[in-house]
């Protein structure tokens, strides 16, 4: 039998840390590596800040490519193409919620409803014009508020919600997510604290608190549809961050599925270059 399974993802307005922009239209610059095999076999194609350019796979291995940055030119000989690997560096950049999306594009889900901030939804339309699984609509003042419209817009069986700023998520995870949710009906994604946690009140430590039975809450967050959608209704026009509390307030059980400390929610511009070194990994075949 099949369950169909969604995706929420909302995407929120501007940051100050990123200089009063959204966050998720910040792109995330990585090295690509072309190997020689593919260089003088194929063709290439190039994605640049300003469009795309395809290196034919002939001229590739016996002419020169003259490959046009944004910091200038480079020329790569015709022997180097079809001996060696190319590391070409700054070419690849996505949008953060590119990445996180492609993630979610290329799992076992249906459909993917991104609940955008309306300053940003032209933005996302041009983005993934071509992506037929997603459909983007208009989200609320506060992220409860846009979940529970992307609810609204749902027709499924289990839904999933993300945060559109977790683009280091994984289409392996996602898939995990979706199969134990079709079990357990409520699940977030999470990872065991590692740090020493205190309590403090009015700047003195209160106490130590035991971290063997704490956890890091990440996303996505797994729902069966109906569960999650009562919850939305029964505790409307509050203010939760975590739809997963939100069944807990009800006093619903949710399960836990280990995650990666790799799934890193963008912040902070030191977040943009940590998730630039982990994608880069993942390009380069490591697993993320």
């Amino acid at each position: 039998m099949h369950f169909k399974v969604n995706a929420i993802i909302p995407a929120g307005g501007t940051s100050s840390r990123f200089g009063n922009k959204n966050k998720l239209l910040e792109k995330i610059y990585v090295k690509e590596v072309i190997k020689g095999g593919e260089a003088s076999g194929m063709d290439i194609e190039n994605t640049l800040n300003s469009g795309k350019e395809v290196i034919k796979g002939g001229e590739a291995s016996g002419a020169d490519i003259e490959n046009t940055l944004n910091t200038g030119k480079k020329v790569i000989k015709g022997g180097e193409a079809s001996g060696a690997d190319i590391e070409n560096t700054l070419n690849i950049g996505k949008e953060v919620i590119k990445y996180t999306v492609e993630a979610f594009e290329a799992s076992n889900v249906d459909e993917i409803i991104i609940c955008a901030n309306k300053n940003i939804i032209e933005d996302l339309n041009k983005i993934f014009q071509n992506s037929p699984k997603v459909k983007i609509i208009e989200g609320g003042a506060t992220r409860q508020a846009s979940v529970y419209n992307g609810l609204k817009a749902c027709e499924c069986d289990y839904v999933l919600i993300h945060d559109g700023a977790r683009p280091m998520i994984s289409t392996e995870l996602v898939n995990r997510t979706i199969e134990m949710v079709k079990e357990k009906k409520a699940l977030t994604v999470a990872t065991k604290t590692v740090d020493t946690i205190k309590e403090v009140v009015d700047g003195k430590i209160i106490r130590t608190i035991d971290r063997s039975r704490l956890y890091n809450t990440q996303t996505p967050q797994a729902f069966e549809y109906n569960l999650i959608k009562q919850a939305h209704e029964k505790l409307y026009g509050q203010n939760f961050t975590d739809d997963a509390g939100m069944l807990e307030q009800l006093g619903e059980t949710v399960y836990i599925l280990d995650g990666s400390y790799k799934n890193i929610k963008i912040t902070t511009q030191n977040d943009i270059a940590i998730a630039s070194v982990y994608l880069e990994q993942q390009y380069r075949g490591s697993v993320v």
